[in-house]
């Protein structure tokens, strides 16, 4: 007697006749083994016929997202499950957008899909609402993507998407309100959205496109802009886009309160003088007394601090600092405290990834043995030197 007990969707019949199964098969089945599969089921041959057991099969295999569907049939006491499943995608295409391949694959990685990926209609609609998006970073306004899928076989399918991209928004004028002190000289090489120049086109020259993904970044670009001045009291608000959809032009608008600029009136350091002398370290230092503050030049500082004091051996060391205003003066004091942490000896040095240079050959690049002190400036030197030998593409 044959009896199908699942088509489609439909769960597993509990009107079960009692018998033992004499035989489990697994039928167009390619995605998973026959190990996972059997484990899935949880079901010996010899096992009495089990509906609430199957039908907990039933919805583990679905859980897999292979199979479109699952039909299940009883035979003599044989049990046996045919699969219908999912083709994979074995081809992308974009047309209208992108034409590079490795811009196209940084496009498939952000829509999310890529080849060999099982096929759903809910993953192509999250990757067309992906790509719809990137078009809106570039400043695509009211683009149309239409995908079409393509049979290649009943386990594989063609995936196109086809671009309309709408128009492109134009910053014709942006704005910087309340910007006195530093001008737009000074923003446009750290910012991403620039005002149009009159002649676009010409090499150097600003073409005005508006840069979404960037925006709000822009207003803490030119926050460090002021902050490289000496200016740490600056403001920049989030700027404001107005977009005339008609033409696709805009304007952009900064709103920023400069505030007054500040000098250096004196630089400590506080750190414990049997690791490294502070007098040593001073001369050093790229910000000077008198000097107008650069928010720049202080990030070298701490980094030269935590190098001399991690190159004694001290990896971990973290080196604070805090910025001490004199609004009536206008000066600022920096203060540095070092928390060096505990020394570190090199227990052993591991080359992996290497299958075709001699580790001694490798080792000669590398600047640091076991038992050394570690030394920030050799591990530095280390990678710079394997690097500069042509044996790799990267090492970290």
């Amino acid at each position: 007697m044959k009896k199908q007990f699942i088509a489609s969707s439909l769960l597993f019949s509990s009107l079960l006749f009692a018998q033992n199964i004499t035989d489990i098969q697994f039928i167009n089945l390619s995605k998973i083994s026959s190990d996972i599969a059997n484990d899935t089921l949880d079901m010996s041959v010899g096992d009495e016929m089990d509906s609430h057991k199957i039908n907990e099969a039933i919805k583990k295999f679905y859980r897999f997202g292979y199979f479109n569907n699952i039909n299940v049939e009883t035979n003599k006491g044989a049990l046996i499950f045919d699969f219908k499943e999912k083709p994979s995608i074995a081809q992308i295409h974009v047309t209208g957008y992108k034409t590079r391949e490795e811009d196209l694959e940084m496009l498939y990685s952000a829509m999310g899909i890529k080849k060999g990926n099982m096929y759903s209609k809910k993953r192509i609609e999250a990757a067309k609402e992906a790509l719809l998006n990137e078009l809106k970073k570039e400043g695509y306004i009211d683009s149309v993507v239409e995908t079409e899928i393509q049979e290649l076989s009943t386990q594989s399918v063609a995936v196109t998407f086809n671009v309309s991209k709408g128009d492109e928004i134009i910053i014709k004028k942006v704005n910087y309100n309340g910007a006195n002190e530093l001008d737009e000289d000074e923003f446009e090489p750290v910012t991403a959205n620039k005002e149009e120049d009159f002649i676009k086109w010409w090499f150097g020259q600003n073409d005005g496109e508006l840069k979404l993904d960037q925006l709000e970044y822009d207003h803490l670009r030119i926050k460090e802009a002021y902050l490289e001045k000496g200016y740490l009291d600056a403001k920049v608000k989030e700027p404001f886009l107005k977009v005339d959809f008609n033409s696709a032009n805009a304007d952009l608008d900064f709103y920023i309160e400069e505030g007054q600029q500040y000098r250096i009136n004196e630089i400590k350091i506080y750190v414990d003088e049997e690791i490294v002398k502070a007098k040593d370290i001073y001369p050093e230092l790229l910000l000077k007394k008198d000097k107008v503050f650069n928010v720049k030049r202080l990030r070298k500082d701490q980094q030269y601090i935590k190098v001399q004091v991690a190159n004694k051996g001290y990896a971990f060391a973290q080196i604070r600092y805090d910025i001490q205003k004199d609004v009536e003066k206008g000066t600022a004091s920096i203060v540095y405290n070092v928390l060096p942490g505990e020394q570190v000896y090199i227990n052993d040095v591991i080359i992996s990834g290497n299958s075709r240079t001699l580790d001694r050959v490798i080792r000669r690049n590398v600047f640091l043995a076991p038992q050394d002190l570690y030394n920030e400036t050799d591990y530095t030197d280390s990678l710079g030197a394997l690097g500069r030998s042509g044996f790799f593409e990267n090492s970290i």
